[in-house]
């Protein structure tokens, strides 16, 4: 086998993991911009009457795209708690420690713990030596009773 089927091999079978879980796994960019996201976010929202088209969206539709637009499309509150997370990935790579928020969302009718994990260690980080390292990882667990 290439190291290219190799890899590639790994890419689909590593993707296939990620999208077999309940979670909702999001990599971002240090902007709350979506780079990637699992299938979960196409699960979502069929049991909610207040969406219409029964999902968040799919997978491909979402990158690019800010993650507040994605997960709260019609959102107008100012103190939206995803907002306020968002807003603090910056801080949250940087300083290259792990961020925990329970609480419940409004717009999804549901409650959630959100991890925000930066990708890489804080030496990495400080002296920017891989570009990718700008990235977040949230992970969303629907911990609705």
């Amino acid at each position: 086998m290439t190291a290219y089927k190799t890899v590639k091999r790994a890419k689909v079978e590593l993707e296939s993991t990620v999208d077999s879980v309940a979670q909702l796994i999001c990599v971002l960019g240090k902007d709350g911009h979506v780079l990637r996201l699992n299938k979960t976010i196409e699960h979502w929202g069929l049991d909610l009457g207040s969406l219409d088209q029964g999902s968040l969206g799919k997978v491909n539709d979402a990158n690019g795209k800010h993650l507040h637009a994605v997960m709260h499309p019609a959102c107008t509150n100012a103190k939206c708690y995803l907002k306020q997370l968002l807003a603090l990935s910056q801080k949250v790579i940087t300083a290259g420690e792990l961020v925990e928020y329970s609480g419940f969302d409004s717009e999804l009718n549901r409650n959630f713990l959100v991890q925000m994990i930066p990708v890489g260690t804080r030496e990495a980080v400080s002296t920017e030596k891989i570009d990718s390292l700008n990235q977040l990882v949230m992970i969303f667990f629907d911990i609705t009773q």
